[in-house]
């Protein structure tokens, strides 16, 4: 119900925004708009039946943290592909690597993906629930089990603290 509660809350705000006036009337209609659009959308949220979500709280310390370390990985690989790009370190070998999903929710394995592909050097291919992988064009894979070991620490330390 919560969840509910805030979704509702958002996407007032974002309504209002939208059109520049936070008049109780005007929130009222976005009120309005929001419980229908959650109402009529609501079959096609997702979820995750099952998994442990963090206090909301925690989610929230560990946030600014994820960002930074998104921020840094951007920063980084941007300078390996540079490097590569200027032919100073040309890649050994561009392969794609399955990233297995573990514990990962459908929420975490969709950040997941756009947190490495956000990043240069790596792209989203696919996300198979069945199989339970997450498959990942790598620029730069010449050793394939160094990068799933990368990817799944980046996960464990990272993300999974925000977005499990």
């Amino acid at each position: 119900m919560i969840f509910y509660t805030l979704v509702i809350l958002l996407l007032t705000l974002l309504y209002a925004m939208a059109i520049a006036s936070f008049q109780p009337w005007d929130l009222a209609i976005g009120a309005a708009i929001s419980t229908g659009l959650l109402l009529l959308c609501r079959p096609q949220i997702p979820t995750d039946q099952g998994q442990t979500t963090p206090p909301l709280y925690r989610r929230a310390l560990h946030f600014p943290l994820f960002i930074a370390a998104v921020w840094l990985d951007i920063l980084i690989d941007t300078w390996r592909v540079v490097l590569m790009v200027l032919s100073f370190q040309p890649p050994r070998q561009p392969d794609f690597v399955e990233i297995a999903i573990d514990e990962r929710s459908e929420t975490g394995s969709a950040i997941d993906g756009f947190v490495n592909t956000v990043s240069p050097g790596s792209y989203l291919v696919e996300i198979d629930q069945k199989r339970g992988i997450i498959l990942f064009h790598v620029v730069d894979a010449d050793d394939p089990q160094s990068v799933r070991e990368a990817y799944q620490r980046k996960y464990q330390q990272r993300q999974r603290s925000v977005f499990p």
